[in-house]
């Protein structure tokens, strides 16, 4: 049976690796799982674990949202900690993107999050079950506002996200911006 947790480290390497098998990007090519992993995935484990949730069965992680409470937190440590210290240019590249599309609603929707499910574990409502648990726990800590930017082709995560009530704020080119009022 899956049940749902607070993140705890020894599941590190499960959410490592369910970041890199849910990436339909060309970030999921081997060459590029360590910009994948510290774009999308570490920081928030390393520095925010207690906003993250995991989805558990048989003592392995099989899904997650990871979340970032506030963009300015998340901005300066996500850029001093993590994209400082790295050479390679896509991983530069996609972290100041990331840090340059949620800019502009980070007032707002001062969270941001993350979320995969493992291929074998989706449709059994682990997504919905994730989410509440993640806005449960931000209304907690009175955080006002959640965002998430989408691939604009990926309409299965879209039509996720407006079911559990993020409205779209902005459509980029190859992307959408949704957010949600806590």
């Amino acid at each position: 049976m899956v049940t749902i947790k607070k993140y705890n480290n020894k599941y590190k390497e499960d959410v490592r690796n369910v970041c890199i098998n849910s990436s339909t990007s060309f970030l999921s090519k081997k060459m590029f799982h360590k910009s994948l992993l510290t774009v999308f995935c570490d920081y928030y484990i390393e520095k925010e674990g207690d906003s993250c949730f995991i989805a558990v069965d048989n003592d392995k992680a099989v899904g997650y949202v990871l979340c970032a409470k506030n963009y300015n937190i998340w901005k300066k440590d996500f850029e001093n900690n993590y994209l400082n210290k790295t050479k390679n240019p896509l991983t530069k590249g996609l972290g100041k993107a990331t840090i340059e599309d949620l800019a502009s609603f980070s007032d707002e929707y001062p969270a941001h999050l993350h979320i995969d499910i493992d291929t074998g574990y989706r449709g059994q409502k682990l997504g919905t079950k994730l989410i509440q648990y993640l806005v449960s726990y931000l209304k907690e800590i009175n955080v006002k506002g959640l965002m998430l930017c989408v691939a604009r082709d990926n309409a299965n995560a879209i039509g996720f996200y407006k079911k559990q009530g993020f409205e779209l704020l902005k459509e980029g080119k190859q992307e959408l911006y949704f957010g949600m009022k806590l």
